[in-house]
């Protein structure tokens, strides 16, 4: 979901196909095109928003069509009763080949929640489609006279009632400013709650939570050593989707955003002490942590057209301090937390080795050492087989005193190849691997 031209505080619209009250805040901008196609949410989908609190009876889901100008029309709504809801989603008429009034073949469809009783608008849905029936549409993308059936629904992002689905200014980034939108070329950063995205320190000390209205900014490297702002994004202790937008290929003398293979680079801004954090370390996520939530199709922290990133963490380490840095380039250099990461590891040194090596079982010994600087790290320990099955788990907890270990293993481990990883922390990971011979 997301942009412009969402919900409508008029009257009228389609019931959805049933016989129910007819929706007063989204309304479909053309209905009997002679094309269409049906959304079902079953009540055991159970639609609910982000804290688990079930849709009332008189909220309205509505399904979105987006446009080429980036903005959004509706296409279909029902009003929510604590049943089944059936809605007509509309489609273009064939008739009228200069003038696209609904859905095309393949568009993707988008939706929309209205709580009622607070009049907030949700602009991000997260769907699932059920497969059960061999001719249920499970894709998300519009085909005429084909049906879905929702599994799942969950409202994540309100960006405030009665509007038309711009969003609420107060929500909308003010320190962070991408310098060029709406470029033809883009794809998305998700962030999902499950990524805790926090204020970290090196010295090991437990990370700090993001604050409600904290802004996220994504930037690209430019060849004089600045960065620029190509996405940004207000933590709302939601899911939070940010747009990052590529560069313009319609312009080739000018480069308004980022290349294909570009690094991406992230910033924080606390906004309540107006510091902004420019050493930002994050990981990516080859799976969603929702089955309601899209996929992500990319993990390799480079930009990709059209592709969606997953966010697994996010920690701000080093602070540059004020204002000022919101266009790239000024108040400290943002980086892809390889300073802070390297910085880590020199203060925490960990020692972790398994020896002889090649050994035989019962005369392996395995060493570790965890320093002090270290204890409030949640730290692990495991070994695995050549088909990645775990053997054994050695540590998997704080830690909470000095450590240093050398023991035998206590176990015996029949002849071959295993491997060990270790993690503590954000930033220490590392693999290695021992023999077992006969």
């Amino acid at each position: 979901g997301g942009g412009d031209g969402g919900g409508s505080g008029g009257s009228g619209g389609d019931d959805g196909g049933s016989d129910g009250p007819v929706p007063i805040f989204f309304t479909p901008e053309h209905e009997t095109t002679g094309n269409l196609a049906t959304v079902i949410v079953p009540v055991d989908a159970n639609p609910q928003f982000a804290d688990g609190t079930p849709l009332d009876s008189l909220d309205e889901i509505g399904v979105f069509q987006r446009l080429g100008d980036g903005t959004y029309r509706c296409v279909g709504a029902g009003v929510w009763q604590r049943e089944n809801l059936a809605v007509t989603v509309w489609g273009d008429d064939n008739i009228t080949a200069a003038i696209v009034e609904g859905m095309q073949p393949n568009d993707s469809l988008y939706y929309r929640v209205w709580d009622r009783s607070a009049n907030v608008e949700y602009d991000s849905v997260g769907v699932a489609y059920r497969g059960t029936v061999p001719f249920w549409n499970t894709t998300g993308r519009y085909a005429p006279n084909d049906l879905y059936v929702l599994d799942r629904l969950v409202a994540y992002i309100g960006t405030g009632g009665g509007d038309d689905g711009g969003g609420d200014d107060a929500r909308e980034p003010e320190h962070f400013a991408p310098e060029h939108e709406d470029t033809g070329t883009s794809a998305t950063v998700l962030i999902p709650v499950q990524a805790s995205p926090q204020y970290g320190s090196i010295d090991g000390s437990p990370g700090t939570p993001l604050d409600l209205y904290d802004e996220i900014g994504i930037f690209q490297a430019l060849d004089d050593g600045t960065f620029r702002c190509v996405g940004a994004g207000v933590w709302l202790q939601s899911l939070l989707s940010i747009t990052i937008w590529g560069d313009d290929v319609t312009t080739s003398v000018v480069m308004e955003g980022l290349l294909t293979g570009d690094s991406l680079y992230y910033r924080v801004w606390d906004r309540s002490a107006d510091v902004e954090y420019d050493s930002v370390a994050v990981s990516y996520r080859s799976t969603s942590p929702d089955p309601a939530l899209p996929a992500p199709t990319s993990t390799s922290g480079r930009f990709e057209p059209g592709a969606r990133y997953m966010l697994g963490s996010l920690v701000a380490y080093v602070s540059s301090g004020g204002k000022g840095g919101g266009s790239g380039g000024e108040g400290g250099q943002p980086t892809d937390g390889s300073e802070a990461r390297e910085a880590f590891q020199t203060r925490h040194r960990y020692e972790i080795h398994f020896y002889p090596n090649p050994g035989r079982s019962g005369e392996i010994r395995m060493a570790v050492q965890i320093p002090e600087a270290n204890l409030s790290n949640y730290v692990r320990l495991k070994i695995y087989n050549t088909l990645g099955q775990e053997v054994a788990s050695m540590i998997d907890g704080v830690v909470p005193e000095v450590l240093i270990h050398d023991e035998p293993l206590p176990f015996a481990l029949p002849p071959g190849v295993y491997l060990y990883v270790f993690e503590a922390g954000p930033f220490v990971r590392q693999v290695g691997k021992f023999v077992v011979v006969r």
